[in-house]
């Protein structure tokens, strides 16, 4: 089931769904880029429902709901894939709505999104090539680079990075997904205070 609405560019799916994202401009200094983010294509598939929400005329949020699973690839050929049961893109369209302009397209296209923000939450599983984490809360701002991972009360985040044998566990991890920076935070692990790693 999918409702459309011309005007606005907003839109339900309901049902199993997939959405694919394309910014194939090249890439600039300034860019952010991480296993999850930059340019290239990001793939969402999704259970339960989609749903976009045109916040103004450039920027839309985009919730999906069960098992959602996202993958990326970068124009460097990089490749990240977060899953949750449920997720929240902040995005901008690099080419703004325009009813006018797309009138006659046989397809809903949001082809051309510029992530600004991915939040994921329940049952979350991160995988870059350098590290894996699972976690109950996951908030990554595209901008900064940095990412919130948070574990639910009673529970813990779990960090296995490349090359090492056993997982770290704590409460809650700040997590700098900048490549040449790739370094995380760690909170209340085992009752000490923040550790670099």
């Amino acid at each position: 089931h999918v409702e459309f609405e011309e005007p606005t560019g907003e839109a339900i799916v309901v049902g199993d769904g997939e959405l694919v994202l394309r910014d194939p401009r090249p890439l600039e200094k300034s860019d952010h880029r991480s296993p999850l983010a930059g340019r290239g294509t990001t793939r969402f598939i999704w259970t339960g429902e989609l749903q976009t929400i045109r916040i103004d005329e450039r920027h839309y949020r985009i919730e999906m709901e069960g098992d959602v699973e996202m993958l990326h690839k970068g124009l460097d050929g990089s490749v990240g894939m977060l899953t949750a049961d449920r997720m929240e893109a902040l995005a901008v369209d690099v080419q703004p709505y325009s009813p006018k302009a797309r009138r006659g397209e046989a397809n809903l296209a949001l082809a051309g999104m510029d992530l600004q923000q991915l939040i994921a939450d329940g049952s979350v599983y991160v995988a870059t090539p350098t590290r894996r984490i699972d976690c109950d809360n996951f908030d990554y701002d595209l901008r900064t680079g940095v990412a919130s991972v948070v574990a639910k009360p009673n529970r813990t985040v779990s960090v296995v990075t490349e090359g090492s044998p056993y997982p770290v566990r704590a409460r809650s991890v700040i997590w700098n997904m900048d490549p040449s920076i790739d370094t995380i935070t760690i909170q209340d692990l085992r009752g000490t205070g923040p550790w670099r790693m």
